[in-house]
């Protein structure tokens, strides 16, 4: 084994070490890591998405008020089946 090969190989499980004893030590007593990674990321995706949505929400109304002076059918296209 070559001496660069070596430090590769230490570095690398050094960082998923570090990577796994933060989530042991972030996540509350009696919840499992893997558990309060997923409860956490999807707090995240929920509140970074209702973000988006009040902040888009000015664009979208006058876009859709665009759209209604323009042509005279609806804002939304529906489709017949």
């Amino acid at each position: 084994m070559y001496v660069s090969d070596f430090d590769e190989r230490v570095i690398a499980g050094a960082a998923d070490d570090v990577r796994a004893a933060a989530w042991r030590t972030a996540a509350p007593p009696g919840i499992p890591p893997r558990r309060a990674y997923d409860i956490f990321k999807r707090a995240m995706d929920v509140s970074l998405s209702a973000l988006a949505l009040i902040i888009l929400l000015p664009v979208l109304l006058i876009v859709s008020l665009a759209i209604k002076l323009d042509s005279k059918g609806p804002v939304f296209f529906v489709q017949e089946r």
